[in-house]
C-alpha cells in the first residue's frame, strides 16, 4: 500500500480532546425523490493509483461523552439502511478534519421520515487528499518543518501528486456500493453521518457496481459489530437499541 515514505508529522498520530458537541461539522448538499426500481452506477473519486501512494494518518479521538447506540439515537435526525452510490469528493479545508462527500439511496427508513428510493448527499468526516491540498490547511511551521525531514531523509516528493488520508481510530471506511446502517444529523440541506464506529455500520451484503434501491428484509441480514469484527442479526439489533427505546 505505502510505496513511499513520506514523513507529514513527527508522529501520524493526532490526538486531540474535545467533547461530543465539538464534533460537529457543517456541510451542504441536497436530497431528492426518486421512485423505486431506479439502477445507479457506482463510483469513488478515489483511484487505484491514489491507494497505491496514500499514507494513512490515525486521529484518536478524546470524547467528553461514549457515542452509544441510546446516545445516537437522541442525536440522529434520520436512521436508515442505505446503499452507497458513490464517494464524490472530499475537501481538506472544510471541517477540521476535512470532509468526503457523496451520495447514497435509502432502502429502509428505521427511524425518520425518508422514504425507500430516496437519493441523499451524505458528508463524513475525514478523506483523502492530496499532500498539498491538505499542507494548504495546515500552519506554516509545521510545513516548514515536514519539508525539512524530507529534505533530510532525500526525499523528492510530487505533492500534488502524493496522497494523505485523515481517518479516526474508532470509524468505519465507506465504500461505494455497500450498505450499511446509517445515523444521520441534517446540517442545512445534507446529513452528516454521525457516531463514528457505532453510527456507520456495514450490513452483510455482497458488494455490488450497480445499486437499486429496495426495501429490504431486515430479518435475514446482519449488521457489522466494528467493536468485535462479528456481524449480529440486525433484527435483534433494530428491536434492541431503535424500537424498543
Amino acid at each position: 500500500m505505502h510505496v513511499k515514505k513520506i514523513i507529514i508529522i513527527a508522529s501520524c498520530v493526532l490526538l486531540l480532546c474535545i467533547g461530543i458537541v465539538g464534533v460537529v461539522f457543517f456541510s451542504q448538499g441536497k436530497e431528492e425523490t426518486i421512485q423505486k426500481g431506479n439502477v445507479y452506477q457506482t463510483s469513488s473519486y478515489i483511484t487505484e493509483e491514489m491507494k497505491e501512494k496514500v499514507q494513512k494518518c490515525d486521529v484518536n479521538l478524546c470524547l467528553s461523552e461514549e457515542y452509544t447506540p441510546e446516545k445516537l439515537l437522541k442525536d440522529a435526525d434520520e436512521i436508515v439502511i442505505a446503499s452507497v452510490i458513490s464517494i464524490d469528493s472530499a475537501a481538506a479545508r472544510e471541517g477540521l478534519f476535512g470532509m468526503t462527500r457523496g451520495k447514497i439511496v435509502i432502502d429502509n427508513s428505521l427511524n425518520g421520515n425518508f422514504k425507500t428510493g430516496e437519493i441523499v448527499e451524505y458528508a463524513k468526516n475525514g478523506g483523502i487528499f492530496t499532500m498539498a491540498e491538505w499542507e494548504a490547511t495546515q500552519p506554516e511551521a509545521a510545513n516548514a518543518k515536514r519539508a525539512y525531514l524530507r529534505q533530510k531523509e532525500g526525499l523528492d516528493l510530487d505533492l500534488n501528486n502524493t496522497y494523505i488520508e485523515i481517518g479516526f481510530d474508532s470509524d468505519c471506511e465507506i465504500e461505494e456500493g455497500k450498505t450499511y446502517l446509517m445515523y444521520l444529523k441534517k446540517y442545512e440541506e445534507s446529513y452528516e453521518i454521525i457516531g463514528l464506529d457505532i453510527g456507520l455500520r456495514e450490513v452483510d451484503m455482497p458488494k455490488v457496481d450497480s445499486v437499486t434501491p429496495n426495501s429490504l428484509d431486515v430479518e435475514k441480514l446482519q449488521v457489522k459489530n466494528n467493536k468485535t469484527g462479528e456481524f449480529e442479526p440486525l433484527d435483534s439489533y433494530i428491536n434492541t437499541h431503535i424500537i424498543a427505546h
